[in-house]
């Protein structure tokens, strides 16, 4: 059997007052040809920054989980290092399949730590 990925969320969301609600709970598994993993954790400043993959030994990036671990600034994150598509608000994070050979982020105002996980396709 091949290496697997599982991802586990839940979304739960009250209105104030309870107005409208929403629970909702979704399980995957993902075959990982590899079984290699970069991970720790980065300063990501206000300039381009590429996330440490070497420890994936030129592998493919299958999925990344960052966790922008500063209170106050946001983050953002692209594959080229020109564009930032993704955002991750201060103390948020992004669980994704990556298409890129790289990732890149770049901090809105200050530098920021970010706790990542870059698993090998």
């Amino acid at each position: 059997m091949a290496n697997t990925i599982t991802v586990n969320t839940l979304l739960s969301a009250v209105t104030n007052g309870g107005l409208a609600s929403v629970q909702r709970q979704l399980s995957a598994q993902f075959a990982m040809a590899g079984n290699l993993v970069s991970s720790g954790i980065v300063n990501i400043a206000t300039s381009d920054t590429q996330f440490p993959i070497a420890s994936l030994g030129g592998g493919t990036i299958g999925m990344l989980l960052i966790h922008n671990t500063d209170p106050t600034n946001y983050m953002t994150l692209g594959a080229d290092g020109s564009h930032y598509p993704i955002l991750i608000n201060p103390n948020g994070w992004c669980l994704t399949a990556w298409n890129g050979a790289a990732v890149h982020g770049i901090a809105n105002t200050a530098g920021v730590n970010a706790e990542y996980y870059i698993l090998q396709a």
